[in-house]
Parts: C-alpha cells; sequence; structure tokens
C-alpha cells in the first residue's frame, strides 16, 4: 500500500471510493492524501472551519448552510421542490417564507469522517471548574461528561439524520491526546487536556455503540503511552501530515475489510 500527499495528486485521479473529512482545523491533515491499494483507491478530501462548533453543522433540526454547501459541493445531495425525504432544510431559507429541502444524491459514493470536538473541549477546560486546573487536582469527571454530551448533541443529531437519508458509512475521529508537557492554552493544563480528551472518547464510544457511527481511533499508534508522540505532532493541538498517512492507511485498510464483508453477505 503506498501514499501521495499532494492534493494535484489527488486530482489526477479516479479515486474508487472518496473520504470526505469534515469538521475543524484537525481534519485538514488528511486533506489530499491518496491511498492505494490492490482492491481500491481512496481519496481524502477535507473541509474544514476553523473553531468549529458543532452547532455550526446542525441546530433547530437543521443542517447549516456550512454542512449543506460541503455536501452539494461534493454532489451528495441535490435541491429538491418537495419534501419527500428525511433530510432537514436548510437553516437559513433563500427567500422569506422559503424553505429548501434537499434529497440524497449518491449517499453510498463517499465516506463521511467527521473530526470535530476540539473547540467544545477548549471551551469546558476555559470554564469553572476546570480552568487552570493543576495537573494534581481534583477532576470532576461526571461534571465533564455532562458537559460534553450537552456540547455534542449537533453533531450526534446530524449523524442520526445524515443516516436517516441513506448515508452509511460515517465515521467519527476521536480525539488524540496532546503532547507531554505543551499546553493548549494558557489556562489548559497537559493533564487537564488528556484528561477531557478520555472524557469525549468515552462519549463518542458510547454513541458509535448505539449504531449510528463507527468510532476510529488512532490513540494506540499515535500517542500509544497516553501522550502524543512527537513525530505526529505539529503544534500540540493538530496532528501533522505523518499521522495524517498513518491515519489515512489504518482507516483505508479497515473500510476495504468492511467491504469485503458486506459483499460477502449480500
Amino acid at each position: 500500500m503506498t501514499t501521495s500527499s499532494g492534493a494535484d495528486r489527488l486530482r489526477a485521479i479516479v479515486a474508487d471510493r472518496t473520504i470526505l473529512a469534515i469538521g475543524d482545523s484537525s481534519a485538514r491533515h488528511l486533506d489530499g492524501i491518496v491511498v492505494e491499494s490492490a482492491a481500491a483507491t481512496f481519496g481524502f478530501k477535507a473541509r474544514w472551519q476553523p473553531a468549529l462548533y458543532v452547532g455550526d453543522l446542525y441546530a433547530d433540526g437543521c443542517f447549516s448552510e456550512y454542512l449543506t454547501r460541503i455536501l452539494m459541493e461534493m454532489r451528495l445531495v441535490r435541491r429538491s421542490t418537495e419534501q419527500r425525504w428525511p433530510f432537514p432544510r436548510l437553516a437559513m431559507p433563500e427567500r422569506p417564507g422559503e424553505s429548501t429541502w434537499f434529497a440524497p444524491r449518491n449517499p453510498r459514493d463517499a465516506t463521511l469522517l467527521f473530526c470535530c470536538g476540539m473547540s467544545e473541549l477548549g471551551e469546558i477546560g476555559g470554564r469553572a471548574p476546570f480552568a487552570d486546573l493543576e495537573d494534581d487536582a481534583a477532576y470532576d469527571a461526571k461534571l465533564a461528561r455532562t458537559r460534553a454530551e450537552a456540547a455534542m448533541t449537533p453533531l450526534f443529531d446530524a449523524i442520526r439524520a445524515l443516516r436517516a437519508c441513506g448515508f452509511e458509512d460515517i465515521v467519527l475521529h476521536a480525539l488524540v491526546a496532546p503532547p507531554r508537557g505543551r499546553r493548549l492554552s494558557t489556562w489548559l493544563s497537559p493533564t487537564l487536556h488528556a484528561r477531557l480528551v478520555t472524557t469525549f472518547n468515552e462519549l463518542f464510544a458510547d454513541f458509535a455503540a448505539s449504531g449510528a457511527v463507527q468510532l476510529f481511533s488512532m490513540g494506540d499508534v499515535l500517542a500509544p503511552e497516553g501522550w502524543r508522540l512527537a513525530e505526529y505532532d505539529f503544534d500540540s493541538i493538530h496532528l501533522n501530515r505523518q499521522a495524517g498517512t498513518a491515519s489515512a492507511r489504518a482507516l483505508c485498510a479497515r473500510l476495504g475489510a468492511d467491504d469485503r464483508a458486506r459483499s460477502a453477505r449480500e
């Protein structure tokens, strides 16, 4: 299996399968990566918004304009004048009194990979009682879990809505622990950062257990001892290109195995 990291390489080939990474800036390390195997060619495209909160993806029962435009750009949905599908409407109607509805066009043509949660983690870490919490201080895991659940509900609702429209291959990327000794911000110590990562990933795992999404974790590779390895770190928040290549290879190997299992059942 080989990889190429250039966006030009991605445009030059026709990928058998597209992996669309959507989320905050933690998605960008995957953009333009191509993974080729004997069975298929996978092309990664990333669409990210810095400091994205998941409420910018889905709120009040509607997909946001941001997410809707991404799906339209990738030709995964089309405009529809009829409310025939369970696809939520655009949050902002084009004209007063007019709702724009969308129908899935090719829901099986891409894998949706959501890379979200870092903005919410930073916001929770900046509020009492977590702000300025020292490394050896007591960590209120129950309160952190409650706040994480409230923060990530719009993402979980969006994933359920996408599945209702026929998108079967939806993956949620687990967060990766920070490097040892490097701070995400002035108020978030490395230990608090790592504890919040664990809380968010436990929440993600519970949601995945419901069957709504596949959870994809690279923690064992990128942070095998609970701290991100230096060779995979970009700036203590983001992963670097080397981490993107490792993640892309692992995810494509898993998706290829899933495809073979599905074909055997069919």
